[in-house]
This record gives C-alpha cells, sequence and structure tokens, in this order.
C-alpha cells in the first residue's frame, strides 16, 4: 500500500476455482483489480470470460522447468505435489508415480476432488 499509494483490500477464497467462479459470477461488475490463485489448469477458461487484459510485467527472467511466456498471467509460485504417508503402515512406499500406479490393489490415495478443487484437479492431470 504504502509503495503503490492504494488501498488492498484482500479477498480470500478456498481455491483457485472457486476465484474463476466469483469472476465469472461478477462479471464486468467485479471489483477486482488483480487476481491471484489461478493456476495453469485454469489459465484458458479465466481468459475466455474475457475479464482479464494483458500485463506489463517483465517476466524474462522467470525461469520454470517447462518455460513461460504469457502476456496475461505472471507466475507467482510453482512447486511439486508430494504424498504424506504413515511410515509404521508403508514401510517401503512407492519410489515414482509408474509404482504408484501399477502398486498392490490395497494401497489407497486420498486427493481433493478434482471438480471442486485445483489441488485436485492438477493431482488427476498430473
Amino acid at each position: 500500500e504504502a509503495k503503490c499509494g492504494c488501498d488492498v483490500n484482500f479477498v480470500a477464497l478456498d481455491d483457485g476455482v472457486s476465484i474463476l467462479n466469483r469472476l465469472r459470477l461478477e462479471g464486468g461488475n467485479s471489483k477486482a483489480d488483480i487476481v491471484l490463485g489461478l493456476d495453469n489448469n485454469l489459465m484458458a477458461e479465466a481468459k475466455k470470460t474475457g475479464l482479464l487484459t494483458e500485463h506489463n510485467v517483465d517476466t524474462a527472467n522467470t525461469v520454470l522447468p517447462n518455460g513461460w511466456s504469457d502476456t496475461t498471467f505472471v507466475p507467482y509460485d510453482y512447486g511439486y505435489f508430494a504424498f504424506v504417508y504413515n511410515k509404521e503402515k508403508l514401510a517401503n512406499p512407492p519410489k515414482s508415480m509408474k509404482e504408484l500406479v501399477e502398486t498392490r490393489d490395497d494401497l489407497k490415495v486420498i486427493y481433493q476432488d478434482p471438480r471442486t478443487s485445483t489441488p485436485g484437479q492438477g493431482l488427476m492431470l498430473w
């Protein structure tokens, strides 16, 4: 606020899907100047709203594993998915996605619903 000489009103929502749905509902009446929290799996749908504009942020020095070039979105964070397990119940966890997918039938993975959760959607697409 001190740097831009403006008031910042932060509105917290559950995840990227909630953010996108709110943008759709508010449409041209949205008071948002910046949208923070949409992930790469929601970019195309967000652009379809027609509510976003090009940024003027220099991302030339942004280094991501798959590269980055987009005039609407600026990468804010980048991370990996992780699996948490009980080492007393699972002494030899899968060491790769292939092992996880092809492992025994009694191993269960719990993840968020991909229809309503961007982490769940990201894991499903992974």
